[in-house]
């Protein structure tokens, strides 16, 4: 973690992830930048929370380790998402671990000084159900996806919406937990679509789309559920 100690590089990102729309006057309560490398621990699982995070650029993971030292995925969180608001309203530990995918950039907001004026704002409150009402959304359309539609269906409809000309690269130690699976499994996975002619495989994680119709027959069968999670990702 370390602190981008810049003024207008703040308004910058609060501006182009759209919180600024949403909360004009929230400089008010001295948001602090920070960055987070990859893999990075944003809010460790079960600490107490001291802060209000915005991701204002890259892209966060929210899990829940079990105690079979497992790692269950939920969502996956875009610039303009807001961290912390469930803990707050709950008064509880936090109740996942948040990490950056990707270097990520997140306005804090120390709770100590501003929680009851954050409490009382009527555009933070706003803020923060939209923030709940999707997470809720996003949490059960995985669950949904991950019950009632096959691991092959889900992994085609990954690798059309991600490739990009006929070559597909994911971070699979993410991907794998995102569909409920472990790594080995998915990796069987990945496997069976080369054999199957899907797919070839150019080096580790990194694979060319040989037979687009197939794994459009497939994305197709996951289709009575919506994406609403693997949008933008």
């Amino acid at each position: 973690m370390k602190y981008i100690d810049n003024s207008e590089t703040l308004h910058q990102y609060l501006e182009l992830c759209g919180i600024l729309e949403k909360v004009p006057h929230i400089t008010k309560y001295h948001p602090r930048l920070y960055s987070f490398e990859r893999n990075e621990t944003i809010l460790p699982y079960e600490s107490e929370l001291e802060s209000i995070f915005i991701l204002t650029s890259g892209k966060l993971s929210v899990s829940i380790p079990s105690a079979e030292g497992k790692t269950l995925l939920h969502i996956f969180c875009e610039p303009g998402e807001v961290l912390g608001e469930l803990e707050l309203f709950s008064k509880t530990l936090c109740i996942s671990d948040v990490c950056a995918v990707s270097r990520s950039t997140c306005a804090i907001i120390n709770l100590s000084h501003y929680k009851k004026e954050i409490l009382n704002d009527q555009k933070m409150l706003q803020l923060f159900c939209e923030n709940l009402s999707h997470k809720l959304e996003a949490t059960a359309n995985n669950s949904a996806q991950n019950i009632l539609v096959p691991l092959e269906c889900r992994l085609a409809s990954r690798i059309l919406q991600m490739e990009k000309n006929s070559v597909y690269q994911d971070n699979q130690s993410v991907l794998a937990p995102y569909l409920g699976i472990s790594y080995r499994h998915l990796q069987r996975c990945f496997n069976h679509f080369v054999q199957k002619g899907y797919l070839s495989r150019i080096r580790k994680g990194l694979y060319r789309i040989e037979d687009r119709s197939a794994l459009c027959d497939l994305s197709n069968s996951s289709e009575v559920i919506p994406h609403v999670l693997f949008k933008n990702q």
